[in-house]
C-alpha cells in the first residue's frame, strides 16, 4: 500500500521523505521537478504564475501541474502533487528561491533563464573539451560524447519524437509523399522540423553541448534543420536495402578547408551492432567526390569503416562530408535518435525555420533560439512543412511564399543532401 500522499517533504533525508530533484527548465521557463521515494515518483511541471491555461494548482510561488507517474495511482499522483503546490505556495521549498521567474507570470516568458539552472546546465558539460572534440571532427569527421543526457530527459525526447514518427507513419501508410525527407515505409521513418513538437526538443537548440562544440568547430552558426529517425527491424529485407554509402555535404577541390556543417547526432536507444548503428569511414571528410570509389558494394566496402557505438544519452557527432550509412537492424525493436543539424551562418539552411516555429514559439524565444531559427531572414527560402502537430500555425514572412521542392536550385555543396534525401 502506497504511503500516505500528505507526508511530502523534499527537503527531508529520511526513508519517508520525497526526494526533490530539479530535471530541467525549457524555453518557456517551466521547470521540471521529480519527486521519488521508494520507486515510485511524480513528475512536476512548474509553471510562472498565469502562462498555463490549466494547471492542477494555482499558487503565488507558481503554478502546479504533473506529467509522469510510476509506482503509484492517479489519486494518490494528484493528492501528492497538491501537497506539493501548498508547500511551494507556503515558502517552504527552495525551487521559488531557486528560480524567482516562476512569481512573474507571463512577463517570464522571455527571460533568460535563472542562474540556479544555468549552474545545473553547466556542471553537465563541466568535463567537456570543445578543443579535444574539434582535433577529432578536424582528423577523423566524428566525434563522441558519453552520457550527455539523463534517463529524464531522454524520456522526454522520446515521447515527443514518438509522436512525431506516428504522424509520420500515418501519412506513409496513406501513399502520400513529402519534400526534404528520406523514409522507407518499411525499414525507416524520418520526419523533420522536430522543434515544432514540444519543449524537450526545442530545448535541444538551446543545448551548451550543442552550443559550445559548434562553436569551436564551425564559429557562427545556425540550425540547418531538426529531424528524428527510427531505423525498424529490417531481418526479412536484404542488408543492401538499409546500407547505403553517402555523403550529406559534397567536397570538391575548392571546397572550403574550415568546417561548415555538423550532425549532432542524439541517441534516443542504445545504438548496437545488432540494431544497426551507422557507420562512418575516418578522414573520408576531406576527399573529394570525384576522387571516392564507387561505393556501390554495402557496408563491407570500405574495409577503415568504424562502426558508431553507443549508449542512449549518448551523442555523436559527425561532419556530414565524412562518407556514413545506416546499418541493419536484426532486432525486433527500432533503433531511435535526434539529428541536430547545424551549420555556419553564411550557409542556406534547408527551410525557414523561423517561419516554421510560429507564434508558438517565437514570442518566447531568446537570443540564442532566435539565431539557430534564423530570425533574421538572408534568402527566399521555403517556410512550409506538411507534417507539423494537428493545429500547428505557421508565420509567414511578409511576402513569402511556399518554395516548390522540385523547382529548388541547391546550394552546390548540398547537392549531396538532396541525393540522399531524394528530394521530391
Amino acid at each position: 500500500m502506497a504511503d500516505r500522499p500528505e507526508r511530502v517533504s523534499a527537503e527531508g533525508t529520511g526513508a519517508d521523505a520525497w526526494a526533490e530533484e530539479v530535471i530541467r527548465v525549457d524555453p518557456a521557463g517551466n521547470v521540471y521537478v521529480r519527486l521519488s521515494r521508494n520507486g515510485r515518483s511524480l513528475l512536476l511541471q512548474l509553471s510562472p504564475r498565469g502562462t498555463q491555461p490549466r494547471v492542477l494548482s494555482r499558487t503565488g510561488m507558481g503554478d502546479v501541474s504533473y506529467n509522469e507517474v510510476r509506482g503509484m495511482s492517479e489519486h494518490e499522483a494528484v493528492a501528492l502533487a497538491r501537497a506539493y503546490a501548498a508547500r511551494l505556495g507556503e515558502g517552504r521549498s527552495t525551487i521559488a528561491g531557486d528560480f524567482p521567474h516562476l512569481t512573474a507570470g507571463g512577463a517570464a516568458q522571455s527571460a533568460v533563464l535563472p542562474a540556479a539552472h544555468e549552474t545545473r546546465r553547466r556542471t553537465a558539460i563541466d568535463g567537456l573539451d570543445p578543443e579535444v572534440h574539434r582535433f577529432s571532427l578536424v582528423g577523423s569527421g566524428y566525434t563522441a560524447v558519453r552520457g550527455a543526457f539523463s534517463a529524464d530527459e531522454l524520456a522526454a525526447l522520446r515521447a515527443e519524437v514518438e509522436t512525431a514518427l506516428a504522424a509520420m507513419r500515418t501519412v506513409v501508410q496513406a501513399g502520400r509523399e513529402l519534400a526534404y525527407t528520406f523514409y522507407d515505409r518499411d525499414t525507416y521513418l524520418g520526419t523533420r522540423c522536430m522543434y515544432c513538437w514540444g519543449d524537450a526538443c526545442l530545448g535541444l537548440l538551446d543545448n551548451q553541448l550543442i552550443e559550445r562544440l559548434s562553436d569551436a568547430v564551425i564559429g557562427p552558426h545556425k540550425l540547418f534543420d531538426m529531424t528524428s529517425h527510427s531505423a525498424l527491424p529490417a531481418t526479412r529485407f536484404p542488408r543492401e536495402r538499409t546500407e547505403t554509402w553517402h555523403r550529406d555535404i559534397d567536397v570538391f577541390d575548392d571546397s572550403p578547408a574550415s568546417v561548415r556543417y555538423l550532425w549532432f547526432f542524439v541517441y534516443l536507444d542504445d545504438f548496437t551492432a545488432d540494431n544497426g548503428a551507422p557507420w562512418i569511414v575516418p578522414g573520408s571528410q576531406r576527399i573529394p567526390n570525384d576522387r571516392v570509389p564507387n561505393a556501390r558494394g554495402g557496408v563491407d566496402r570500405f574495409p577503415t569503416k568504424v562502426q558508431l557505438l553507443g549508449a542512449a544519452g549518448d551523442v555523436v557527432v559527425i561532419n556530414p562530408s565524412a562518407l556514413h550509412t545506416v546499418g541493419h537492424n536484426i532486432t525486433n525493436r527500432p533503433r531511435r535518435m535526434m539529428n541536430v543539424s547545424v551549420c555556419h551562418t553564411d550557409v542556406r539552411p534547408l527551410l525557414d525555420h523561423w517561419a516554421i516555429a510560429g507564434p508558438a514559439i517565437q514570442p518566447r524565444a531568446n537570443e540564442r533560439l532566435r539565431r539557430m531559427l534564423g530570425a533574421e531572414p538572408e534568402w527566399s527560402l521555403d517556410g512550409t512543412w506538411s507534417l507539423l502537430p494537428e493545429g500547428w500555425q505557421t508565420a509567414p514572412r511578409d511576402g513569402g511564399r511556399a518554395v516548390d521542392p522540385a523547382a529548388r536550385v541547391f546550394p552546390r555543396e548540398q547537392q549531396g543532401f538532396q541525393r540522399s534525401h531524394r528530394l521530391r
